[in-house]
């Protein structure tokens, strides 16, 4: 994917801190095996990455389109976003539906 974080408005320096903190806090602890990461602001894609394993036991690699199962967490990722909407006025929790 073609990202830039100056289109997004945001600084590529600090946001190349991310793949530091989550390898060095997260990766090689081995706290989580894998993770992908965007960061997208105003529509622009400013920040992505795929690090460590998609598969511990074959050791094969985080990829940019590995895909995950992540089976009913879409309604607590759904419920934030939509509070945040609420929180800048955009609807009332008692708008119709």
């Amino acid at each position: 994917m073609d990202y830039s974080p100056e289109r997004a408005g945001l600084n590529a320096e600090r946001l190349s801190r991310i793949t530091d903190f989550l390898k060095r806090n997260y990766i090689e602890p081995q706290k989580i095996s894998g993770c992908q990461v965007v960061v997208a602001r105003h529509g622009a894609l400013a920040y992505e990455a795929s690090l460590g394993l998609m598969d511990i036991e074959r050791a094969r690699p985080m990829l940019d389109d590995t895909i995950f199962r992540i089976y009913s967490m879409t309604k607590p990722i759904t419920s934030i976003a939509l509070m945040q909407l609420y929180e800048q006025g955009l609807f009332q929790l008692n708008d119709p539906v």
